[in-house]
């Protein structure tokens, strides 16, 4: 029981650091959709690329990548 107390304490201890560290100007919480304008410009068009052949290949690779977007 007292390493439990312990450990929510230092839970505490660091929970504003944590927060600290993910909420900070560059990591908004949220998605860039420019995050690869500057170090990969044809980004998207790779990853279109890419799933129309999948999906090409196998059918159920469009729905099967939305479950792994959801589950991730």
């Amino acid at each position: 029981m007292a390493h439990c107390n312990l450990a929510c304490s230092s839970f505490w201890l660091f929970f504003p650091l944590i927060c600290s560290l993910f909420m900070s100007k560059k990591n908004l919480g949220g998605l860039d959709p420019h995050f690869y304008d500057n170090t990969c410009p044809q980004a998207q068009e790779i990853v279109k690329f890419v799933d129309a052949e999948a999906a090409a290949i196998d059918g159920r690779m469009p729905a099967s990548l939305l479950r792994q977007h959801f589950h991730d």
